[in-house]
């Protein structure tokens, strides 16, 4: 119970009970003590390996926000989105503007991905905010994709891997939480 209540502090609830802990050794082992020293030494280097973490943590969360913004607010996501929305898992061909859209919704959902992949994004603010329209959009572009791929041979075989990667990641996780 204790541990769990540790890991919930945040930075400045984790400094006040690393002083504390120094407090209370000082007063065990005698304030000039070498001892002291060392764990007052220890116990600064773990502040500063948890104040490192959590500011990984809040960078990672505010980078997804950013993200998350900038898609909301995209013309040209939306655009993409539009024309995917309105095929309904068409096979037909598409325009040079329709292409052109889709290419760059697509872009978008491939950098969001390497993002993941890479812990620039924070996963569960992704899941927890567009889990089903990851899904939703590469069954939409599977086709598409599969066609990228076929041009130009082995120069474009991996052609939207990432994306391809996350929504099949996701989509397995969904069907098993079922």
């Amino acid at each position: 119970m204790f541990r769990l209540a540790f890991l919930r502090l945040s930075g400045e609830g984790i400094l006040l009970v690393l002083f504390a802990a120094a407090f209370v050794s000082g007063w065990f082992l005698g304030w000039d003590s070498i001892r002291l020293q060392n764990v007052i030494l220890l116990l600064a280097a773990l502040a500063a390996i948890l104040s490192l973490r959590s500011a990984r943590q809040v960078a990672r969360k505010k980078a997804t926000l950013i993200f998350l913004h900038e898609y909301d607010n995209s013309a040209t996501v939306k655009k993409g989105m539009e024309i995917l929305n309105k095929r309904d898992d068409d096979h037909a061909p598409f325009s040079e503007e329709e292409a052109a859209a889709v290419l760059d919704f697509l872009n978008h959902m491939e950098l969001l991905a390497i993002g993941l992949r890479n812990g620039i994004y924070d996963e569960e603010m992704v899941r927890n905010a567009m889990e089903t329209v990851i899904v939703r959009y590469y069954s939409r572009t599977e086709y598409f994709i599969r066609g990228i791929r076929r041009k130009d041979g082995d120069v474009r075989e991996v052609a939207y891997e990432h994306f391809e990667s996350l929504a099949v990641r996701i989509s397995t996780r969904l069907k098993n939480s079922k």
